[in-house]
């Protein structure tokens, strides 16, 4: 969606946004302000970048817009949207009330590892759903290592990384959504990969992507079809 979500405790501001297949929020701690929730449009707000210098930046929301201020002579106007008409915010299971909420299958791995074991075999995706291929990249952990598969009819790519020896589990990352998640994580240097019932999660320090999943388990003969294939190994 075009808005942003922009949301104040007078503590910290959290940006979150979605276009209904990925989620992704951000967190900016120490971050002193009256308390307020609204959606400002998303391109107009990163256009605003290229006007605003480094440094202290007010906020004000007032009768559908928000004003960026930045010293005497910068004002930045920019359209904003109701609460009510906002894509309604993900929140995370609480660990501390219910520890298996949350599966992990990678303590923290590099950004870049993680896009590069991502995007060595997305060639291989298939570009439409059948009973033996699936439109994604599939995520799992296996004994200690990170795998990523992608096959259609024709070709079979098979990477892994290594990790802490966790259960086994896996996640997907359908065609939609590779691109988007891979730019989002690359330079970052620590990630998490976990999942819940429905959602594939990246955690960072500072915020979280969140991955509604299209499907619940891998393809049947999944090992007899990677015997067939490529494998490459990630460090």
């Amino acid at each position: 969606l075009s808005y942003l979500r922009l949301e104040a405790d007078g503590q910290m501001l959290t940006i979150a946004g979605s276009d209904l297949s990925i989620y992704q929020e951000v967190i900016i701690p120490e971050f002193a302000c009256e308390p307020f929730s609204a959606g400002i449009h998303g391109e107009k707000l990163l256009a605003s970048r290229d006007i605003l210098s480094p440094g202290q930046v007010s906020i004000a929301i007032t009768d559908g817009f928000a004003l960026l201020t930045q010293g005497k002579n910068t004002k930045i106007k920019l359209p904003t949207l109701p609460e009510k008409d906002l894509t309604a915010r993900i929140t995370l299971p609480d660990l501390t009330e219910d520890p298996q909420a949350i599966q992990l299958l990678h303590e923290g791995i590099s950004g870049a590892v993680l896009t590069e074991l991502v995007r060595l075999v997305a060639p291989a995706m298939s570009d439409m759903d059948a009973r033996d291929k699936i439109a994604a990249v599939l995520l799992r952990q296996q004994g200690e290592a990170l795998e990523a598969v992608a096959f259609d009819y024709a070709s079979v790519n098979h990477a892994s990384t290594p990790s802490a020896s966790l259960p086994a589990g896996h996640c997907f990352l359908s065609r939609e959504v590779v691109g988007k998640v891979c730019g989002a994580l690359s330079g970052l240097e620590l990630v998490k990969v976990a999942r819940t019932d429905d959602k594939a999660l990246f955690l960072f320090s500072d915020g979280f992507i969140a991955v509604q999943q299209k499907y619940d388990a891998p393809p049947r003969g999944l090992d007899a079809i990677l015997r067939g294939g490529s494998h490459l190994n990630v460090l």
